[in-house]
């Protein structure tokens, strides 16, 4: 393997720890703030991402070692670069669909009488791959109809898995 596909792979390896790290950091930032307006909310937002890439990594800390290491050419400048990316992108991109705690403690009290009325719409139904869809559309119209409770699926909260 030449040195440039090892540095291609250690930079795509990195950078989708980054991608996983900030985006379970916001959705608890949304998750534990459901009265915050979006722009009170993106300044959260921002101050997390901040806070990760400048203290809990450490990007002068972490360029050292990977610089040490050998695995980047130049890790500060990757690194500076990753930060900016995600505090562009979430200065304006759509922010995460997540379950407010609440939401979440709503539906854990009602769940054996959620999971009845889901199991009783669906007993004639067909279970063919995919049908998690049909699943999911269900509980969210149980719970808005019957319980006023807005829930989002996990296909909505999570757009770039796939699940069947």
């Amino acid at each position: 393997m030449s040195d440039d596909l090892k540095e291609q792979e250690g930079l795509h390896q990195i950078d989708t720890l980054f991608h996983d790290e900030v985006k379970r950091s916001v959705a608890n930032v949304v998750s534990d703030n459901p009265g915050l307006n979006e722009g009170e909310l993106r300044k959260k937002i921002l101050a997390i991402i901040e806070k990760y890439f400048d203290q809990s990594i450490g990007i002068e800390k972490m360029g050292v070692m990977l610089s040490t290491r050998g695995c980047i050419t130049d890790p500060i400048r990757f690194l500076e670069m990753s930060k900016q990316k995600y505090l562009m992108y979430y200065t304006t991109g759509q922010l995460p669909l997540v379950n407010s705690k609440t939401t979440l403690q709503q539906i854990a009290a009602i769940a054996k009488d959620l999971d009845k009325k889901i199991e009783e719409a669906l007993k004639d139904k067909p279970k063919p791959l995919g049908f998690i869809h049909l699943y999911w559309a269900t509980k969210k119209k149980i719970l808005m109809d019957d319980y006023g409770i807005i829930w989002f699926s996990p296909a909505e909260c999570n757009p770039d898995m796939l699940y069947d």
